[in-house]
């Protein structure tokens, strides 16, 4: 096709609204035009990219055995009131009152009416795992839209749900997910970083997020350059083994099973009084792995100066010398 002949408004100046890196070549690239607040038009160029990101996602969930469908937008607010998370989403939820009187939303997710469609249709085990997935438009009433199409009020979404007979069944759909989101950041030539996360009103209890490296972003990444461990701000755990307590000048004391409390003060005389501030850690069996983060007391250089350092050992190490700190980073 001729340039005189598509649609690619291009722009020499940067718009004063657009801050993200992203969201400034979007518009200057003619790929997407803002409608309002959280909602964008996809010009020509810009629904290339979103179709050919499209088949690269669908490529790898049928590649991993998952069954494509689409189901709809509406949603009748009985179902969001039965799975009890009518009240969890709140103001996110978008409302709305069609003729009669009857209360609709508009689906930020899917999982109840996936289950709803499941428990009619699947009568028996025998019909499991089963694993379906749908790439479809959703709608989410955010306060402050922002950073182009990455936060906005519509948006397309791929979202998978899988139904399985037991707990092996559900591993196995797991990582099969898992492996299919490794094989789709490869293909896009994304850096991502696997993280433990929280499952927030969506549910469960594991969840594991892909993050993006970004200077924009909205979420910090914790993560170990030792065992490769990380988890955001929220999930990450900062605890201490104590199987080989580093030997320093700081008491260290027993409390029941296997429990270990280190007196984190700095320094004190015998005639100060007992601080209130105390440190705990659990035992060996509830670590994410072998080396893990903790806190270090030390004197402040200078006033205003925190007293607190992050510092990251394995905890089989014996030798004094410090290991490399483990990085924080924004994501997205």
């Amino acid at each position: 096709m001729r340039w005189s002949n598509a649609l690619i408004p291009t722009l020499k100046e940067t718009p004063a609204d657009a801050v993200a890196p992203s969201h400034i070549l979007l518009l200057r690239a003619g790929m997407i035009r803002q409608l309002g607040a959280g909602a964008y038009t996809y010009l020509p160029l810009g629904l290339r990219v979103l179709h050919k990101a499209s088949q690269i996602v669908r490529q790898e969930m049928d590649a991993a055995g998952a069954i494509e469908l689409l189901m709809p937008a509406l949603q009748p607010i009985e179902i969001w009131k039965e799975s009890g998370r009518y009240e969890t989403y709140g103001d996110l939820l978008m409302k709305l009152t069609l003729s009669g009187g009857h209360q609709m939303c508009l689906g930020p997710t899917h999982e109840e009416v996936m289950t709803d469609l499941v428990r009619d249709l699947i009568n028996s085990y025998k019909q499991l795992p089963i694993t379906m997935y749908q790439i479809q438009t959703k709608f989410r009433d955010e306060p402050r839209p922002r950073f182009g199409i990455v936060r906005t009020r519509e948006f397309v979404m791929k979202d998978a749900y899988s139904f399985d007979a037991d707990v092996a069944q559900l591993n196995k759909s797991y990582d099969a997910m898992h492996e299919a989101y490794c094989r789709i950041y490869d293909r896009c030539g994304l850096p991502y970083v696997i993280v433990e996360a929280e499952s927030g009103p969506i549910g469960g209890d594991a969840s594991h997020e892909f993050m993006v490296p970004c200077s924009t972003g909205e979420d910090r990444v914790i993560q170990c350059t030792a065992c490769g461990y990380a988890a955001n701000q929220e999930r990450a755990e900062r605890r201490r083994s104590p199987t080989s307590p580093r030997r320093h000048s700081r008491r260290w004391t027993r409390q029941g099973s296997g429990q270990y409390v280190k007196f984190a003060g700095s320094s004190r005389s015998r005639n100060q009084p007992r601080p209130s501030y105390w440190s705990t850690w659990g035992t060996a069996s509830h670590w994410p792995c072998s080396c893990v983060a903790t806190t270090r007391p030390t004197r402040p250089r200078s006033a205003g100066r925190s007293a607190w350092r992050p510092w990251c050992r394995p905890t089989r190490r014996r030798s004094r010398r410090r290991p490399e700190r483990p990085w924080v980073s924004s994501a997205r």
